[in-house]
């Protein structure tokens, strides 16, 4: 029996390019039907932003504070009461969206981010989807412009001229940083989906 690589030589050898070509689609064919059975690839991913939080009300919530009123900081921020409602209106839409598929959930640690899971898991759960996973993953986090509290004055003068992508404020993150997290976040998704049969 010739391997693979061998079918594929002799072909062109043999028929020219187009006995070539399909023995190598035959051959991704068969690849494809193996692949099925191994990987468990889902029929949608969704991405959903959290609910109204109280920095969307009041920003200066992201800084330290001025003394007198203390700033909470980015990861400790809340849902408003409306924000819980849209949580919750998100879980019955996407319970008809997503029918009777079993989902896994990845979600930020932050406050606002957990407390809109809950919102929308509970109305999953209502309707009788099955939760396989939650899983809190700090890669899912937004881009951090500094190491602590929010400023709202620090400098992006340099970001224009030096380059959007690769500029990082003192104590932040580029935008490169976040896509190389992101990247890493992106292959923890395909191990589960590798390692999970009952998707």
């Amino acid at each position: 029996r010739m391997k693979p690589f061998e079918k594929i030589v002799v072909g062109i050898a043999a028929g020219g390019f187009i006995g070539a070509l399909y023995i190598l689609w035959e051959k991704i064919k068969d690849l494809e039907s193996q692949l099925k059975d191994k990987y468990h690839l889902p029929d949608m991913i969704i991405l959903l932003r959290h609910g109204e939080s109280e920095a969307n009300v009041d920003p200066s919530l992201y800084g330290p504070g001025d003394g007198k009123h203390g700033g909470f900081g980015d990861p400790n921020i809340k849902l408003t009461e409306l924000g819980k409602q849209q949580a919750a209106e998100a879980g019955k839409r996407l319970a008809a969206l997503i029918g009777q598929r079993p989902v896994l959930c990845y979600v930020s640690p932050y406050q606002r981010t957990r407390q809109t899971a809950d919102g929308v898991i509970g109305g999953l759960e209502k309707a009788g989807i099955r939760i396989i996973r939650r899983r809190e993953d700090p890669r899912l986090r937004e881009r951090e412009f500094s190491g602590s509290f929010q400023h709202e004055d620090y400098c992006r003068d340099e970001e224009y001229r030096y380059s959007r992508f690769f500029w990082r404020p003192t104590s932040g993150e580029s935008c490169s940083d976040v896509y190389d997290r992101v990247t890493t976040f992106l292959e923890t998704l395909w191990r589960d989906f590798r390692s999970l049969p009952d998707l």
